[in-house]
């Protein structure tokens, strides 16, 4: 059986990756085996999380294939947390360009919208955006409930995207609740 063809994937911080059928196949480095078990971890707990496969005859890794969208300047993603000692959730939109002047990054939880302030010091190196909300009881019924997100930061759309899987959601709100 003739072996898939390699395809050059975009992006990557090591010159980048490639996908040959349902494999994707990158370099290697000391952090390998740390990354390959965080990645162990997380399968059986998460939907979407790439399969750690081996090594191929090259030395590179090989884990599994995930399709999904990327944009010219790399995954557009975005992530919440918590912020300790605080009673505020942070949000971080990436692959996004900062705007002069643009304060508001817009998340809309299914339905409802919930404004984000920009932090002027929070602009990083022209490829993401963070902000903050009050970790009040609405965002937070707003996090556990909603069955997609999307993001609005100075005409820029991010998603949708998936929520969480409702039992991270409610680990995620039940975390930030104490926070309030």
């Amino acid at each position: 059986m003739a072996e898939p063809a390699e395809v050059r994937l975009p992006g990557g911080n090591l010159g980048g990756a490639i996908r040959a059928g349902d494999t994707v196949h990158r370099a290697a480095g000391p952090w390998t085996p740390a990354v390959h078990a965080l990645l162990g971890y997380l399968a059986p707990r998460l939907p979407h999380i790439p399969r750690v496969l081996g090594f191929d005859a090259r030395g590179r890794e090989v884990l599994s294939y995930l399709p999904g969208q990327v944009t010219a300047d790399g995954p557009a993603v975005l992530s919440l947390a918590c912020v300790r000692g605080t009673s505020a959730v942070l949000a971080i939109a990436y692959g996004v360009k900062p705007v002069a002047g643009q304060q508001e990054l817009v998340l809309h939880f299914d339905q409802r919208r919930v404004m984000f302030v920009v932090k002027p010091d929070a602009i990083k190196a022209g490829k993401m955006v963070e902000a903050s909300a009050k970790a009040g009881p609405a965002l937070l019924a707003s996090i556990r409930s909603s069955t997609s997100i999307e993001a609005d930061y100075a005409g820029t759309k991010l998603g949708p995207f998936p929520a969480p899987p409702p039992a991270l959601g409610q680990a995620f709100a039940r975390r930030c609740g104490p926070l309030i």
